[in-house]
């Protein structure tokens, strides 16, 4: 017996021995992961940082030609003599590629807020900081440094999605900290669409009055309109907040001189002409300064691939910001000659010309979406969105034909400003409606004025809707309806009143019809109901079956 007790003892042991050692050789595994992912991180890291420490000493090579160095040592500082420009904007608004520009035109450092480039410091000097603030995206680390505000704008169908970009780089960081970590995976990817289409429908209502604050609270001169004052740091902090310029990124970015850049130019000499320390760069090269910029996109863009037309808005969503754009473009027009809204007239007017173009942008992607979203209703109802696929002549092709016609919508047209407009059930109970309609005779019905027209089928004769535009009645009593008992009104889920008796309709009420009592009042002729009437009540009441009242 004892024997065996130190048989086993001597086997625990050993068993314990050779899961320390697994454990060990678990632990040891996980530490060399880890300080290999560190060193990847930290090369990474370490490139990123060339990538800040830019030496854009520009160069005149003659003949309008010039090189904008290289990569690697820091611009020069701005002395205490020097205009210095806050560069501000709605994230995912082109700071970078500005930012780099005016490095390029000054040969001077330039510097982020969060200061990811170590640069926003009193030995470098930087001529210029970018920086989003008020949004949560900025911060005010400059104290007393910036003297002057250049505001950048960008279209928002455009900058929202650039930022969800930067967002997902930085996985979703919510502090200094864990952006700082992530540096070294920005300006590499763009996220996958479904990615950006979760974020999207649960941002686009803040970020887009974000955008529309950011814009007005700049515009104003620092004017937050939380507090009905100017901000504190407007005030007390020795910077003139009404921008000197507005740039519209959406134009400024490309390759040839434009206005945008130009105005860009004017500031900076404007404001650098008494300086000692910085100048800009001789004007017969600074086309070729924004050229090589540009076609160098390591310098904006890393190595970050082109984004598509993939990274768009719902319908709703598109409506949204049209309303918005189309608001703040009035606000801001009918301010421009009244000095208490704080708006300086020259700006406002430039920004109504940037708003009146961004509408109609937004207004075209609109169009392409409800192409989109026509096609869509059409392969739901159809089972293809081409009709050609449909037999001729056939109910499903005429109302296929009808349906993916953008001509047969009138309610396409225009957006609701005021609301989220149901576009995807509407269209759904517009094809059932006109499948209805080509089913059963509709050409020959007493009342159908207004049916298969352009306009809102709420307004089609017997048809009412509630205030979200679905529908809830359709009573065509003695309509002349002739045919089947439709099947096409069984997936209105909001039909609260259907009445269909004194038409010839052959059939019964469908199962699905039945299933929505009590909810649905259902009107229909004994032929069409499965009622066992109640001898005991007058003959057009029953007591069990599908029709709430049958018409003998």
């Amino acid at each position: 017996m004892a024997m065996i007790s130190r048989f086993l003892n001597k086997a625990n042991r050993h068993l314990r021995s050779r899961k320390a050692l697994g454990f060990l050789a678990i632990a040891v595994g996980y530490i060399l992961i880890v300080d290999v992912n560190l060193q990847q991180r930290s090369r990474l890291l370490q490139e990123q940082r060339e990538l800040y420490d830019r030496e854009l000493i520009t160069l005149d090579m003659g003949a309008g030609n010039c090189d904008i160095g290289s990569p690697t040592e820091n611009g020069n500082p701005a002395g205490v003599d020097t205009t210095k420009t806050l560069l501000v904007s709605y994230p995912g608004s082109g700071k970078r590629f500005t930012w780099t520009i005016i490095k390029a035109l000054t040969n001077s450092e330039v510097a982020d807020d969060w200061n990811f480039s170590g640069k926003l410091n009193d030995e470098i000097s930087p001529l210029t900081v970018k920086t989003s603030w008020p949004h949560r995206e900025g911060v005010w680390s400059w104290g007393k440094t910036m003297n002057q505000v250049i505001f950048l704008v960008r279209d928002p169908s455009r900058a929202i999605p650039s930022y969800h970009n930067m967002r997902f780089e930085l996985d979703y960081a919510n502090d200094w900290a864990e952006s700082f970590t992530s540096i070294p995976m920005t300006y590499k990817e763009r996220p996958a669409v479904d990615v950006w289409e979760v974020w999207r429908d649960a941002h686009f209502n803040e970020e887009m009055d974000n955008w529309i604050k950011m814009t007005e609270f700049w515009m104003r001169g620092g004017y937050d309109n939380s507090t009905e004052s100017v901000h504190s740091r407007c005030e007390n902090m020795d910077i003139d907040c009404s921008p000197k310029a507005i740039i519209d990124f959406d134009h400024f970015y490309q390759p040839g001189a434009n206005s945008d850049f130009l105005q860009l130019c004017n500031v900076l000499d404007d404001s650098l002409h008494d300086s000692v320390t910085v100048s800009v760069i001789s004007s017969q090269i600074r086309a070729c300064v924004l050229s090589q910029v540009f076609e160098n996109p390591e310098l904006h863009q890393g190595g970050r691939p082109d984004a598509g037309t993939e990274y768009s808005f719902t319908l709703s969503q598109f409506d949204d910001m049209l309303r918005k754009v189309t608001e703040l473009r009035d606000r801001v027009e009918a301010a421009v000659t009244d000095p208490d809204t704080l708006y300086e007239e020259a700006t406002a007017l430039e920004l109504v010309v940037i708003l009146n173009k961004y509408i109609k942008d937004i207004a075209a992607k609109r169009y392409l979406s409800t192409e989109i979203i026509v096609e869509q209703a059409a392969a739901r109802a159809f089972g293809t969105a081409t009709c050609s696929d449909i037999t001729e002549g056939t109910t499903d092709r005429d109302s296929c034909d009808y349906m993916t016609n953008m001509a047969s919508h009138g309610v396409l047209a225009s957006a609701y400003p005021e609301e989220s407009f149901p576009y995807e059930d509407y269209l759904q109970e517009r094809a059932d409606l006109v499948r209805f309609y080509n089913s059963n005779d509709g050409t020959d019905w007493a009342g159908r004025d207004g049916w298969l027209e352009d306009g809102d089928h709420c307004d089609w004769q017997h048809i009412g809707c509630n205030e979200d535009h679905r529908i809830e009645s359709i009573l065509m009593s003695s309509n002349n309806i002739n045919g089947n008992f439709p099947t096409d009104l069984d997936n209105m889920e909001y039909l609260k009143s259907l009445d269909l008796s004194m038409n010839s309709l052959s059939g019964s009420v469908t199962e699905a019809l039945c299933n929505k009592k009590p909810d649905l009042f259902l009107v229909a002729m004994a032929a069409n109901c499965d009622n066992k009437l109640d001898p005991s009540n007058p003959p057009e009441y029953s007591a069990v079956g599908c029709c709430s009242l049958v018409v003998p």
